[in-house]
């Protein structure tokens, strides 16, 4: 198998060189040669955007560190061979680590992904707010299109700014295994694992702690010549904390969702926990929202541990003027959350919202809480069972 160092094709590990033509040359050299491994040595390597091939993996070892640049420049907003970049959230391809199209790809390895948040992101004293410095920067970290046979497994993603750590779109067979993800919680925009149209993906044993949502699991069909459900997603032996959700279900006009199961998480100190949920639409469209009319159905979250909620640890909401059809058999079993309100579920005229169930759950709402004892809210939902679930308050 091809085995070589980015530091045999010239990259410089002082953290000042830029290697992104080195590492490039390396990342070729090896898909021309059959496929095989591009080592990150010892050393930090800054590096603008670079595109991986089929039968091609980066492996970081321990000591090994990509730096991303901190020039928005070294991030060009390129054209995509077979979607529509205007089409993507932000109208953007710009990224760190690019796939299309690609087979039997792979990032691995001990050591780090440091995208080097603090260089795009300001703190505005006067409205006590986080913010983007400028638009010219990776709206994604990671992002594979299309691909299949795709594994993410071990190494560290830190301080993403204004960007997602990962955007697995339409693609199939993903394994994202024990990677950990952190970053400033007050950074916009820093969303953790994002699975998107996706089929058969698999993400087990991973820390994500970010400022926006942690998972998020989408039917957004917007880059895709053809409708695309995102289904079989499984996720187990996670953790999760997050200033936004911790695990996020759907947005405004996505497609199907269906088949996927939750377990054996934790959740701790997040704004909310568990949320499917298609929001209000303001007077201009919502950057990222789709086209179709959608359905959620087949969804099972169980084992999940959640301590300091703020608010909400399970929701489902749909507000009007969203095209859902229906979100049905949605099962929550052993769900045990220290939290600010009880779960709600708020349906909308003319959507189906139905079969939900809570079973063995127990939500304890925190002393300061100003929630009525009262149990979960629900409105416009048919058959929802709740069986040896209990609602109580501390004292």
């Amino acid at each position: 198998m091809w085995k070589k160092t980015i530091q045999e094709y010239g990259a410089v590990g002082d953290g000042k060189t830029l290697n992104t033509a080195a590492i490039q040359a390396a990342i070729d050299a090896c898909a021309e040669a059959g496929g095989g491994r591009v080592i990150i040595g010892d050393g930090e390597f800054v590096t603008g955007t670079l595109f991986l091939h089929s039968m091609v993996e980066i492996h970081l070892c321990a000591n090994g560190r990509l730096l991303a640049s901190t020039n928005g420049d070294d991030y060009p907003n390129f054209a995509p061979k077979t979607w529509d970049a205007d089409k993507a959230p932000r109208h953007s391809s710009r990224c760190l680590i690019y796939a299309e199209c690609a087979s039997h790809i792979a990032i691995t390895g001990t050591g780090t992904i440091d995208c080097q948040g603090a260089a795009f992101c300001e703190y505005t004293p006067e409205d006590r707010f986080w913010r983007r410095k400028t638009t010219e920067l990776p709206a994604r970290m990671v992002h594979f299109y299309n691909c299949e046979n795709v594994l993410l497994s071990d190494f560290s993603m830190l301080e993403m700014a204004g960007g997602w750590a990962f955007w697995i779109n339409g693609c199939r067979y993903v394994n994202c295994t024990r990677l950990k993800v952190r970053c400033n919680q007050h950074y916009p925009n820093s969303d953790g694992i994002h699975i998107n149209c996706s089929s058969d993906v698999t993400v087990s044993d991973c820390s994500i702690i970010c400022g926006d949502d942690c998972l998020i699991v989408r039917a957004n069909t917007n880059t895709h010549a053809e409708k695309r459900a995102c289904e079989r997603v499984s996720v187990t032996g996670c953790h999760f904390s997050s200033l936004s959700n911790a695990i996020r279900i759907g947005w405004t006009n996505d497609y199907k969702i269906q088949n996927c199961v939750f377990s054996d998480c934790t959740v701790t100190d997040s704004w909310r926990g568990i949320s499917i949920e298609f929001p209000k639409k303001g007077p201009e469209p919502f950057a990222d929202q789709g086209e179709d009319f959608t359905e959620v159905r087949n969804l099972t979250f169980s084992n999940i541990m959640m301590d300091r909620i703020d608010e909400m640890p399970l929701q489902i909401l749909v507000y009007p003027y969203n095209q859902v059809k229906e979100i049905c058999n949605i099962r929550f079993d052993k769900i045990v959350a220290d939290c600010g309100m009880y779960p709600v579920f708020l349906g909308m005229e003319g959507a189906e919202v139905r079969d939900i169930t809570l079973s063995d759950c127990r939500f304890t709402l925190h002393r300061d809480s100003k929630e009525p004892i009262s149990g979960c809210t629900v409105e416009r939902v048919n058959r929802l069972a709740v069986n040896g679930t209990v609602f109580d308050r501390e004292v």
